[in-house]
């Protein structure tokens, strides 16, 4: 019965979002990544599990979609470059949240006064602007917006 009482909350989360909630939120969950030390055998396990086929797949990571609007997304920690440039991330294996946002500038400096754990700089990863930081609890959360000329200040 538990189960059910969750899902049918769920639900009417999701019909208060759709129907258009005062608050327009500042992210969208775009993708969990899982940071995992051993790609192909966590691969294997979750296509398995969830009988699913990889969308993209490289030696470092592995994309699998879980619905319409997310994926999971495998990533070697290791092998990941901003992991290398900053040790506090490249030491997280779990849980990351890959979130797309409108305004990172400004939810950046909303991160630095947030509470004592600091957000990275903001990285410029291919045609993004990135950056981390660490819930209370331990979670990596990874905002992102598409890079533009405007971006540039």
């Amino acid at each position: 019965m538990h189960s059910l009482l969750g899902f049918r909350f769920d639900q009417l989360i999701h019909e208060q979002f759709s129907r258009g909630a005062n608050r327009i939120p500042p992210a969208n969950l775009f993708s969990i990544q899982l940071l995992v030390k051993d790609l192909d055998m966590e691969k294997t396990f979750y296509t398995k599990l969830l009988n699913i086929t990889p969308l993209a797949e490289t030696k470092e990571y592995v994309i699998l979609p879980i619905s319409n609007e997310v994926t999971l997304s495998l990533m070697a920690c290791q092998k990941s470059p901003h992991r290398k440039k900053d040790s506090l991330y490249s030491r997280i294996v779990g849980i990351e949240f890959n979130l797309e946002t409108r305004n990172i500038h400004s939810l950046w400096q909303k991160a630095l006064k947030l509470y004592k754990e600091k957000p990275s700089d903001i990285i410029t990863e291919k045609n993004m602007l990135v950056f981390f930081i660490k819930s209370p609890g331990g979670t990596l959360l990874r905002f992102w917006q598409m890079w533009t000329p405007e971006l540039v200040e």
